[in-house]
């Protein structure tokens, strides 16, 4: 039993896929974390929860 076209193909694409990845230069790992909270939620601006 022979493999379908496209499952050889699909095999060679995730090959070269992992072969490209594997080349690449490193990348240092960052993560960005971005918090805005600008809303007066005080209790000096009125606010009855705060």
């Amino acid at each position: 039993m022979q493999p379908s076209p496209s499952a050889l193909f699909a095999l060679l694409c995730a090959l070269s896929a992992s072969a490209l990845h594997s080349l690449a230069a490193p990348r240092p790992n960052v993560l960005l974390l971005c918090v805005d909270d600008l809303k007066p939620a005080l209790g000096c601006y009125g606010d009855a929860l705060a």
